[in-house]
């Protein structure tokens, strides 16, 4: 798989720092073995580090530091009564899990097949009221802190003030690590980012799945930026619930970047797939499909935020007022959009908003847009259609083919396809390719932190694993549909 554009800078840029930290000192670091019943100290698969051995070695871990986790299911604390216990990230330490126990290159694990979980149920009695608060913490790392490769489920971040509350799966506060290749599912909190709740500070997260979080009467069931600038790429956010706000993500006084990601039955009181709260976010080629509000903006809600969204899908979703997006003392900036739902009102202004939409299709149209249409834009379900995350294809005829602008566009779609096909842009975060076959899917995999990509030589060659995920659907416990990710092997 070939990495270009933004999402290669990243690979580049995560490969840079482990490529450094071999040749700079990084020799010097220790690598630790870990798999279920280890009894050994860490030097080898066979001397693997058990669970207890793990949470103890990671406490003394130092800079240069890694460690290789085998499938199986890790706690952060032997004692059931220690709600408070945690994994905790440092800064130039790695943890890799998706490892079968055999390999002796980092880049033949698969984290898809080999589940590596990391869990909050320190009790093992089924419940959630007793478990760990913050299965994850990660405060005041830089991005040499590395977690590639896990599952974290099943945090429950409640009864108590402050940031007790907050952060179910992960708690961050000053920190900026690189979180890649991880799934977080069925975590929860009172308070704010039942899966992942960032304070200040910088993460990168990329190739990760938030799938079925809840915040109860909080905000953020997926994902909350506090302050925190995030850089999120090529995420999938499913039927997360998030309270007040912000089913997959409620940003508050920060300016995140969030690219090529697909938010999918998610729901809130308002906002169901991103809440922004004075938060002037960068969204670019991302899908909004069939999330729903109770009150305003089923995909987006927007409070004294002067968005910037550009070639982004907004399908099915649904709201009372603004069934797209709805906006309060914002002016977003919203540019090669579509927005296609039952409701005809899929723009809502409200409390001196101005939003500045042009080369979008708007149902039910846009008085004030600039070369706004009010067609059926000719939209697919949401499928895997190729790249890291689902997207809603254009089917042929669409009138969004060749109808956008290219002027100050992203040169690639949400899969990573180039701009344009044909005459010009399209609208929305898929590009149509005229093919006599449909597209082939490259299996979801990204850009692997595991080794960047492998189109890159340095040094010596790198190789990317990608994982072929496929989705099943159930009911969550609120009796709605919800998506869910399979564990495949590679083709």
């Amino acid at each position: 798989m070939k990495c270009s554009g933004k999402k290669g800078f990243y690979s580049i840029t995560l490969f840079v720092f482990l490529l450094f930290g071999l040749f700079c000192g990084g020799a010097h670091g220790a690598l630790y073995y870990v798999r279920e019943g280890g009894a050994g100290d860490g030097s080898s698969w066979e001397n693997a580090l058990g669970e207890e051995g793990f949470i103890n070695t990671l406490e003394t871990a130092l800079a240069d530091d890694a460690f290789w986790v085998a499938a199986g299911t890790y706690r952060p604390t032997t004692d059931p009564g220690d709600r408070n216990a945690s994994f905790v990230l440092k800064s130039g330490v790695a943890l890799f899990g998706g490892f079968a126990g055999t390999e002796d290159r980092r880049e033949d694990r698969d984290w898809t097949v080999h589940i590596a979980i990391l869990t909050g149920e320190i009790q093992n009695d089924g419940s959630a009221v007793n478990n760990s608060r913050h299965i994850l913490i990660a405060s005041d790392t830089d991005r040499t802190a590395v977690l590639d490769g896990f599952t974290i489920e099943g945090g429950n971040a409640d009864g108590g003030g402050g940031s007790i509350r907050n952060g179910g799966g992960m708690y961050s506060e000053n920190g900026s690590p690189i979180i890649t290749n991880c799934t977080f599912s069925n975590n929860s909190c009172d308070g704010m980012g039942a899966a992942m709740y960032s304070w200040l500070g910088r993460p990168l997260v990329t190739n990760c799945s938030f799938l079925d979080n809840n915040v109860v009467g909080g905000k953020g069931g997926g994902m909350c930026n506090s302050g925190s600038d995030a850089e999120v790429e090529d995420c999938t956010f499913i039927g997360n619930g998030g309270g007040e706000g912000g089913g997959g993500m409620h940003n508050l006084d920060c300016a995140p970047s969030v690219t090529a990601c697909t938010f999918d039955d998610n729901w809130a009181f308002s906002g169901a797939a991103m809440n922004n709260f004075n938060s002037p976010a960068t969204v670019t080629n991302c899908t909004f499909n069939e999330n729903t509000a109770e009150s305003r903006g089923g995909g987006m809600r927007n409070w004294r935020s002067d968005v910037q969204i550009s070639n982004c899908t907004f399908r099915g979703n649904a709201a009372p007022e603004g069934s797209g997006i709805a906006n309060g003392e914002s002016s977003p900036t919203v540019t090669n959009c579509i927005f296609w739902s039952a409701s005809p009102v899929e723009i809502i202004n409200y409390a001196i908003s101005a939003p500045m939409f042009s080369y979008c299709i708007v149902r039910g149209g846009y008085p004030g847009g600039t070369s706004i249409l009010d067609v059926d834009p000719l939209l697919g379900e949401l499928a895997d259609n190729g790249g890291p995350t689902m997207t809603c294809a254009l089917l042929t005829g669409s009138p969004a083919i060749d109808a956008g602008t290219s002027a100050g566009m992203p040169a690639e779609d949400q899969r990573g396809i180039a701009r344009p096909q044909g005459s010009g842009f399209d609208m929305g975060a898929f590009e149509f390719v005229i093919s006599a076959a449909p597209p082939v899917s490259s299996g979801g995999g990204g850009c692997s932190a595991a080794g960047g990509p492998a189109s890159i030589s340095l040094i010596f060659p790198v190789l990317l694993l990608a994982s072929i995920r496929s989705r099943t659907f159930g009911k969550n416990a609120r009796g709605r549909p919800t998506g869910k990710e399979e564990h495949n092997s590679r083709a």
